[in-house]
């Protein structure tokens, strides 16, 4: 079993009501057992510590900075970079936690 994050949580944007289906499930690895829910694949970005804008500069939730490490400007988008090793924790910091989809 994995635990679904939804990264939209952590920048307060999250739907009421979650979806019916997932699109896409990104597994992360390592001892968590973490994934992010996707709604689409892109393609792959190579991202150098120097490219990164640190959370200082970002506005967050206390949920979220825990999480956040900073974002990436590429073209017109701002992506945030994520730290694996505090996902979890954030995540179980929201109220609502694991669920069986019926």
């Amino acid at each position: 079993m994995v635990t679904v994050v939804d990264p939209l949580a952590f920048i307060n944007q999250q739907m009421s009501e979650p979806p019916k289906e997932i699109p896409l499930v990104v597994i992360i690895r390592g001892d968590e057992q973490v994934a992010l829910a996707a709604d689409c694949r892109e393609e792959t970005l190579t991202v150098r510590t120097r490219d990164i804008c640190f959370k200082e500069s970002l506005e967050s939730s206390a949920e979220a900075a825990a999480a956040i490490v900073g974002s990436v400007h590429r073209a017109d988008r701002e992506i945030l970079v994520l730290d694996p090793q505090k996902l979890f924790a954030a995540a179980m910091s929201k109220s609502e936690r694991r669920r069986r989809r019926s």
